[in-house]
């Protein structure tokens, strides 16, 4: 199998990527906002890469899709491989390996179903409604709601805790309720700054709450976002030299799945690293644990925090969704309305670490991107340029087997 790459421009108007910001604040009604359509993946093959970068100024939040009878949200599965996606009258429509584990359709409600939230093993799902009321399926267990309580504002966010034994919800004026092993870090009382909250996500030791005014507000452990990112512009983005696949990195990862890809990616990331001045890649202890888009998530930023930029957050489910519908078209990424991102895409590959190679290590001059030519070299190193933007956020990541080949995609945020 060969390698063609291509970085493919957005028809959003493209900017410089250092030091942008992006509308936060739309990113968590992503999954209000964005529709859910997956295409049929024809089997390519050949192993193919594309970048792309897209820029924009902050949007205002417009919950339309309720009105229309139109999917409000969608979760991913957590290993990436499938998501839902939910109408206000809760009927769930299940994509790829996600299961049907029932829905609201028929029922009458007091409130709109607003959100859907994934159970650890993707073998249930959580439903909330704008009064609170929860909703659970599968394997997914009711620790409590807000449906028979008043509210001073409705609820607009819900997510689960790690483990999947409870669950926070978010109201409008930043109230926070627990329940299950839920533990509270404290609310948007008092720091909304005449805004609203509009969505939430949890992360490990606390959550985010993001507001109609576009801030970002951080509880317990959560990173503090929209701050200015340490340095201005990427290190060592270019220009460079490619490094070849070896004929066993060929042999071992342009494939669905290897047992000996990781080892041979490794050691050429590696030797690039050697090459570059850098320590080896730094990977978490529990990398070989970690489902394929935590693992892209992880192999990205440890090739940025080897080069001292900030390591992203995630992977973000809002983002995840956008992922899987990118690999599952076989193209980049396209991030929330409003907000700055950059994205990759690659087909072909058989683990992350194989891709990250190809992405950051042979993407120059003289290698098989079609957008870096001896005449046209605007679109040389792309990928690696985005995996390197200055500035730090949040992530997503999926990797699909579709036709013959893995899908693999990130979308990297701004914030």
């Amino acid at each position: 199998m060969y390698q063609r790459t291509n970085n493919k421009p957005t028809t959003t108007p493209v900017q410089s990527v250092s030091g942008l910001r992006v509308g936060f604040v739309v990113l968590l009604v992503v999954c209000w906002l964005a529709t859910a359509v997956f295409g049929s993946g024809a089997a390519l093959a050949s192993a193919r890469t594309h970048a792309a970068v897209g820029a924009g100024t902050p949007a205002a939040v417009a919950v339309v899709r309720a009105a229309s009878g139109g999917a409000v949200a969608e979760a991913p599965l957590p290993d990436g491989k499938g998501f839902w996606s939910v109408t206000a009258a809760g009927a769930v429509t299940p994509y790829g390996a996600a299961p049907y584990e029932g829905g609201l359709a028929g029922v009458a409600l007091n409130a709109p179903v607003l959100s859907i939230a994934s159970t650890p093993d993707g073998r249930g799902y959580w439903m909330v409604a704008a009064d609170g009321g929860i909703f659970s399926f599968g394997d997914a267990r009711f620790y409590g709601s807000t449906g028979n309580v008043h509210l001073d504002k409705p609820i607009v966010g819900m997510a689960p805790t790690a483990g999947g034994l409870g669950y926070w919800l978010a109201a409008s004026d930043g109230g926070i309720f627990t329940f299950g092993d839920a533990q509270y870090y404290g609310s948007g009382s008092g720091r909304l700054d005449g805004g609203s909250a509009v969505g939430m996500i949890a992360t490990t030791g606390g959550y985010w709450l993001a507001t109609t005014t576009g801030a970002v507000l951080a509880f317990g452990a959560a990173l503090v976002l929209n701050q200015p990112a340490a340095q201005t512009t990427s290190p060592a983005v270019g220009p460079l030299t490619n490094i070849s696949p070896s004929a066993s990195f060929a042999q071992a990862c342009y494939a669905v799945s290897s047992a000996s890809c990781n080892s041979w990616a490794l050691q050429a990331i590696d030797a690039a690293h050697t090459a570059e001045g850098l320590a080896p890649l730094q990977l978490p202890s529990d990398y070989s644990a970690l489902n394929p888009a935590e693992q892209l998530v992880a192999v990205t930023n440890a090739e940025r925090q080897a080069r001292g930029l900030p390591a992203f957050a995630g992977p973000v489910a809002a983002l995840d969704v956008l992922a899987l519908q990118a690999s599952e078209t076989e193209n980049d990424p396209t991030g929330p309305a409003g907000s700055d991102w950059v994205s990759n895409w690659g087909y072909g590959f058989a683990t992350p670490l194989a891709i990250d190679f190809v992405w950051m290590y042979d993407d120059g001059p003289g290698s098989d991107n079609v957008d870096c030519t001896p005449t046209n070299q605007s679109g040389c190193w792309g990928h690696r340029h985005n995996i390197l933007v200055p500035w730090g956020g949040i992530m997503g990541a999926a990797d699909l087997t579709v036709g013959a080949g893995n899908s693999i995609s990130e979308l990297l945020v701004a914030g």
